[in-house]
């Protein structure tokens, strides 16, 4: 248990300037992603990235198609945008 943990741990600190928590398997497909795509999409900064849904998952957007980098106040912006258009 100690030694899982101590491996958790070392992920954990490795990816969360890339805003990555948890065990690395749920988030095999965000750590592809983040490395293909290392900067935020819509203004070019490498700090505090998120990996955001296009269309939101609970509307059908669960596809890796579906996914986009921002950082948190793009992310923020994104959200704020599209919230009307999703209702």
């Amino acid at each position: 248990k100690k030694r899982n943990r101590e491996k958790l741990n070392a992920y954990n600190r490795e990816y969360r300037k890339r805003g990555l928590r948890g065990h690395p398997s749920d988030n095999y497909t965000i750590k592809q992603f983040l490395d293909k795509y290392p900067v935020c999409q819509r203004c070019g900064t490498g700090i505090q990235l998120h990996v955001a849904h296009i269309k939101p998952r609970d509307r059908g957007g669960k596809h890796a198609d579906n996914l986009i980098v921002l950082c948190q106040k793009c992310h923020y912006e994104f959200d704020m945008a599209l919230r009307g258009f999703w209702q």
